[in-house]
């Protein structure tokens, strides 16, 4: 079974424009009100410096914003890949895309992130946490206008769930 893009799904109305609504510059003044909120732990960091630029600011964006609303201490658990790295979890799992180098997936462009969620140093949200329980932080990212991978489909149109995943198609 091989992985398909996932098929767009209607954003949820937040009742309040999008942030991508407010442009370049509403971005970063979102920026600058949440700047407090902005710092994590140093794999967290790690991983985020592999991001590319764009996907990097939206996601510090997303996760100060799930960090002051929740008080949720994010954990990257994986970010930019190599085609090694993809050629692996795919012989794990093929519903993980393999890697192709003509096309790169959104991981080994640096626009996509796993992330599991702590409070109280106790996971609340990781990739096999049921999707229902995500849906206050998914509203958080619809609204930045990231792809969430627990709506992921394959080809066949079985339900992939990739609950910890996080792109910025």
């Amino acid at each position: 079974m091989a992985y398909t893009k996932p098929k767009p799904l209607p954003r949820p109305d937040l009742g309040a424009p999008s942030v991508l609504a407010l442009g370049s510059l509403g971005l970063l003044a979102l920026v600058l009100l949440l700047s407090r909120f902005m710092t994590f732990n140093a794999a967290t960091e790690s991983k985020i410096s592999t991001l590319s630029p764009l996907f990097k600011l939206r996601l510090r964006v997303f996760l100060a914003l799930v960090k002051k609303n929740f008080g949720y201490e994010p954990l990257i658990t994986s970010a930019r890949r190599t085609a090694a790295q993809q050629a692996a979890l795919h012989l794990l799992d093929n519903r993980n895309p393999a890697p192709n180098l003509a096309r790169p997936d959104t991981h080994m462009r640096g626009e996509a992130a796993d992330i599991d969620f702590f409070k109280d140093g106790l996971l609340v949200l990781g990739k096999h946490t049921p999707a229902a329980l995500w849906a206050p932080v998914v509203a958080i990212s619809d609204g930045l206008g990231l792809t969430w991978g627990g709506r992921f489909h394959t080809k066949t149109g079985a339900l992939y769930a990739d609950n910890n995943h996080f792109d910025g198609r």
